[in-house]
């Protein structure tokens, strides 16, 4: 008997929280919303790709948040893909306000989540609630996974892909399959549901 997909999440997470996620360092993802799931649920890390200036007014991307030429865990060449999964085992609550909007805002690190507290009142706003997701059983793939390999919805048809509706095939040989259009095509902008692989 075929075992059914559940629904998971894919997460966009920037290369400089990807690689605290890699190393251990943050064990809770602070996000706006929350998934309509009940913990745990499996999540994949999709890497996003980041940019600067050159200088000459261009801008070039790379995989990491650093200056070029540092070294990194997560390697320029995995921006741009699902590097990794975890487990969502439980989504707390998190907030963090201060009464004073002059007063100078702490930069003490805000526990398990890599943020200080400005960080995140810059992101959630003063005492605008938010969620932390907490990371467990973190695997970190040894070959990154392309935004394609993920599906968006179940498909009926997955033994005889290519027979349905929800097929797409080249626009110059039409018999040339492309894939399916429940795939994931681009990276969410927070995180999205898809299917566990």
């Amino acid at each position: 008997m075929a075992q059914t997909k559940r629904k998971a999440v894919m997460i966009s997470i920037r290369p400089e929280w990807c690689e605290k996620i890699a190393s251990g360092e943050k064990t809770f993802e602070v996000r706006k919303t929350k998934p309509k799931l009940e913990p745990p649920f499996k999540c994949y890390i999709y890497c996003t790709k980041k940019h600067f200036d050159d200088g000459n007014g261009d801008l070039v991307f790379y995989g990491f948040d650093k200056e070029p030429g540092k070294e990194c865990t997560i390697a320029a060449s995995c921006a741009g893909t699902v590097i990794g999964e975890f487990i969502c085992d439980a989504v707390l609550p998190i907030s963090v306000t201060y009464s004073d909007e002059n007063s100078r805002v702490a930069l003490r690190e805000f526990p398990y989540t890599g943020m200080t507290d400005k960080d995140i009142i810059d992101y959630l706003g003063n005492g605008k609630p938010g969620y932390g997701w907490h990371i467990s059983d973190l695997v970190v793939y040894d070959k990154p996974q392309k935004i394609g390999a993920f599906m968006r919805k179940p498909c009926d048809y997955a033994a005889s892909c290519g027979a349905c509706v929800h097929s797409r095939w080249s626009e110059e040989n039409y018999s040339k399959f492309i894939g399916c259009s429940f795939e994931v095509k681009r990276p969410p902008q927070s995180w999205c549901y898809v299917m566990e692989v």
